[in-house]
Parts: structure tokens; C-alpha cells; sequence
């Protein structure tokens, strides 16, 4: 295989004084002695970049008929993503950490064409480790330019629906409801993922609230708007809805609310 990259430098550049060719740990080599770039490929589920290899222990840079040589721990590229007016576009990046968990990071393909430093750090912030060589960091950013993946995400920059269509629902801690074909991005959810949680169970909402609406229609009333707001869209509202409870003390009015 032929390394398509020639600008970052070559394999033998990895295997410099600096960079020997001894294993970093047992489970992380810096070869794959005897295994090519597409059996490598084939391992952990192809779609590396020509010129790359990846496999469990790591992303490798295979040239020619030498050995692929590690030039940092698992990773990939998911997606490739956009907005809804067919701007923004960026690569959704997973990587691997030393406890084998993996994480996701979007960047921008204007990001990774500045400047390689800020994209290595956040990466290295996920658990990502590169090999010391100078040239590992730019063969990185490199193979995820180059990577392409199948999946295509549209990213939102706002919680509740989606878009027009209503064919998802952001919540706050970044679930989507519906279409998984959309991408939270991390600017809407840094503030609110703290904020906002799942508490109790199917159990507690019968016994305190799900009973008290039996009977009582003015609690039916009150539950109902506290869940309509997903529903404003549906009904073409530009804000929702309110409604006041009057009546003399101990009524029930608190309570609803």
C-alpha cells in the first residue's frame, strides 16, 4: 500500500531514534509485525483512510511492505455532519481512553484546517494518546481529514425539536428522541446537562402525581400544560400558553403548581 500523505513524512520518520520500534505496553505495540494495512483494517471495521491502518490497540500508519508503525491509541471518525442549511460542516471524532471507554468530540472542518495544537488537546482531554514522534500529531489530524465514513449527521444548536418536521426532540442532556440522525452540538448542552437529570421512577409518578389527577380535573389540567410544551410547534404557536388558577384558599391551586 502506498502512503498518500507525503507531507507529514514517512514511516521511517516514525522509526527514528526517538520513536523506537519497542512496544510502548503489551497491549499497546507500536507494530503489527506480519499483519498488512487492509487485514488490519478488516479487524477493527475497515473505513481507515489510505495510507492508515486501524486496529484494536491503536491507529497505525502502514506504508509499503514495512510494518504499520503506531501512531496513537483507538480511534475514528463516526460522521460526517452539516446543519440544516447545508453549512458547518465538521467530523464527529471517537476515541478511546486508557480504561477502554470510548468518547465522542465534534470538530469543524475549519478547525481541524487552523491549527493542529487545539484539536490534539482536546483529543489528549479524551484519553487519546500519540506517539512522541513530531510528526504523529499532524499523521492524526491528517487520517481524520481523510477519513470517510458511511454515517451522515445534521447538527442542532438548540434543545426541544429539531427541525421543521418534528422528526426529533433534543433534550437537555443531549438524548434525542426520534431521528438519531441528529447531532447535538456541545455549545447547547455544556450548561445544561448539570441542570438537568432523570430522578425517580414509573412508580413515584403514579403514587404522587398520576393518583392526584384521578378525580381531580383541575390537577389534570395542571399536569397537562406542564407537558404541552413539546407541543407548540405541532400547533403552529410561536410561544405557548398559560393559564391561571383563581379561587379561594385551600382549593388546590399550590398544588397544582
Amino acid at each position: 500500500m502506498t502512503n498518500i500523505i507525503p507531507f507529514v513524512g514517512s514511516s521511517a520518520a516514525l522509526r527514528s531514534e526517538e520513536t523506537p520500534r519497542a512496544d510502548l505496553t503489551p497491549e499497546h505495540p507500536r507494530t503489527t509485525r506480519g499483519v498488512t494495512a487492509d487485514e488490519s483494517c478488516r479487524v477493527f471495521g475497515g473505513n481507515a483512510p489510505a495510507g492508515y491502518a486501524s486496529t484494536p490497540s491503536g491507529l497505525y500508519m502502514a506504508s509499503g511492505d514495512d510494518d504499520p508503525v503506531w501512531i496513537c491509541s483507538p480511534l475514528r471518525v463516526t460522521s460526517i455532519f452539516r446543519n440544516h442549511d447545508g453549512t458547518g460542516w465538521g467530523r464527529l471524532v471517537s476515541v478511546q481512553n486508557p480504561e477502554g471507554q470510548w468518547h465522542e468530540v465534534p470538530f469543524l472542518e475549519s478547525e481541524l484546517g487552523r491549527s493542529a495544537p487545539p484539536v490534539i488537546a482536546k483529543l489528549n482531554n479524551l484519553g487519546l494518546r500519540i506517539a512522541p514522534d513530531k510528526t504523529a500529531k499532524q499523521l492524526v489530524i491528517a487520517a481524520i481529514q481523510a477519513w470517510e465514513p458511511d454515517k451522515r449527521q445534521i447538527s442542532v444548536e438548540h434543545l426541544g425539536w429539531a427541525d421543521q418536521d418534528c422528526s426529533a426532540f433534543v433534550l437537555p442532556n443531549g438524548q434525542v428522541i426520534g431521528d438519531q440522525d441528529i447531532l447535538p452540538m456541545p455549545a447547547i448542552l455544556s450548561h445544561t446537562r448539570s441542570a438537568a437529570h432523570a430522578a425517580g421512577s414509573t412508580d413515584d409518578w403514579v403514587s404522587q402525581i398520576g393518583k392526584k389527577c384521578r378525580g381531580n380535573p383541575l390537577m389534570t389540567l395542571a399536569v397537562s400544560v406542564a407537558l404541552s410544551g413539546p407541543l407548540i410547534e405541532f400547533l403552529g404557536l410561536e410561544m405557548g400558553t398559560g393559564v391561571h388558577f383563581r379561587g379561594v384558599s385551600s382549593c388546590g391551586k399550590t398544588t397544582g403548581v
